[in-house]
């Protein structure tokens, strides 16, 4: 029965973060030099994000091999879903530093974010409020989530009730 409750709840997760993250990707089109202009480009990019982003999870979803063998399964999830809340916020600062200087972060932008002194790359401070925006509603929904599916007495109707004990 664990092993069934572990299946669950792991296709969940990998679905969800997929489709989050294809969300959040669709700011990399936000320029009109970056969207598709035909039909075979926009049919192109659908399966590729999905299949990209399914694979980003999927890397994300390694450590939770381990760490489900070590805890018992709702410590678990919620230490996945915060891991999951993380590479999500990170994501969503990439798209942002993408939209405005065109390059991914890297350990050499970082190296100019840090030490730069705010000279060479800065954000506006909409960029800053729309990421502490973001990290404060991933943190409700992940712990309103987990609440919800492994406390709450509605936790059946998710197919995670034994989850509870």
């Amino acid at each position: 029965m664990r092993f069934r409750l572990y299946w669950h709840w792991s296709v969940r997760f990998l679905a969800f973060n997929t489709l989050l993250s294809c969300g959040i990707a669709l700011l990399y089109l936000a320029t009109p030099s970056t969207f598709p202009d035909n039909w075979v480009a926009a049919s192109f990019l659908a399966p590729y994000y999905v299949g990209h982003f399914g694979l980003l999870c999927g890397l994300l979803f390694l450590p939770w091999l381990t760490v489900g063998l070590l805890l018992p399964l709702r410590g678990a999830a919620l230490v996945l879903s915060f891991w999951g809340a993380f590479i999500q916020t990170l994501l969503l600062i990439d798209t942002f530093v993408y939209q405005q200087y065109r390059f991914h972060i890297n350990l050499f932008v970082l190296d100019l974010f840090f030490n730069g002194q705010g000279q060479i790359i800065s954000f506006p401070w909409y960029m800053w409020a729309a990421v502490i925006a973001f990290v404060a509603m991933v943190v409700i929904v992940v712990v309103g989530h987990q609440y919800h599916v492994t406390l709450s007495k509605d936790s059946a109707a998710w197919g995670c009730a034994r989850m509870r004990k």
